[in-house]
């Protein structure tokens, strides 16, 4: 609690000012000031926000999507809390993607289409940033897996 009161108080350019909390059993959650059209998770974990972290959020979205899981869900079992740990590895092997593909979306979508949609993504949240394609790159292969539909 005295932690939660310090970054309150605390004010500098640099740091997303805190505004709150909520403390309810289980979940107990963080209440930042709002960043438009940016990123938490890139400004929490690099410092400072570019256009590689646009792509990770692209790439979370698109997981998402493919999903119909959130990205972040405290009641899935350990291991398995945050999307990216585990549907990153949806890759291109068929049995493995089925899988993981959202149940709601069966024969709605060909298959090379998935396996496209779901290999971008993989690259889009790449650990390293520099591994992760560009908006044009993105733009490209998102135009093309358009035109397999």
């Amino acid at each position: 609690m005295t932690e939660v009161n310090f970054l309150g108080r605390l004010a500098h350019p640099n740091i997303i000012r805190l505004l709150g909390y909520c403390k309810d059993d289980p979940f107990h959650s963080l209440v930042y000031k709002y960043m438009p059209n940016k990123s938490f998770d890139c400004f929490l974990f690099s410092g400072h926000l570019s256009t590689k972290c646009d792509i990770y959020a692209l790439g979370m979205v698109l997981l998402e999507t493919i999903t119909g899981q959130k990205a972040m869900d405290l009641l899935r079992r350990v291991g398995k809390k945050k999307l990216p740990k585990w549907a990153a590895r949806i890759g291109s092997n068929k049995r493995n993607r089925k899988k993981k593909m959202d149940p709601r979306l069966e024969g709605m979508y060909p298959q090379e289409s998935a396996s496209k949609c779901s290999e971008l993504a993989s690259r889009c949240i790449a650990n390293n940033p520099k591994h992760r394609p560009s908006g044009e790159e993105v733009m490209v292969c998102l135009e093309q897996i358009y035109a397999l539909d």
